[in-house]
């Protein structure tokens, strides 16, 4: 597990189609809407689960063929979440701050 900036923590499984991808995620905090942007379309499924501070799942969505995901977080409470990206061989997870 290594830690590339103090809000975003990166594990990386294998070198597949995902772990090759820069990922981007705006606004951290979020109020609203999440943005998750990925250097190029991933078109493996991808599984992006929302947990929170205890590891507990609060929200999932899976999709196909994106550039994009944008994920309602206006009903979630204020803390820290974290951002589970999860694709055949690679699983990146991400700390976020809804506000």
């Amino acid at each position: 597990i290594g830690c590339s900036t103090p809000s975003n923590i990166v594990v990386i499984s294998s070198m597949d189609e995902l772990s090759e991808k820069h990922i981007s995620i705006s606004p951290n905090p979020a109020y609203d809407i999440l943005t998750v942007n990925f250097s190029s379309s991933v078109k493996s499924k991808i599984v992006c689960n929302i947990l929170d501070a205890t590891g507990r799942l609060i929200k999932q969505s899976i999709s196909e063929n994106v550039s994009q995901l944008k994920i309602n977080v206006s009903d979630l409470s204020s803390g820290v979440y974290f951002l589970k990206l999860e694709e055949i061989q690679s699983t990146r997870i991400f700390k976020i701050f809804k506000r």
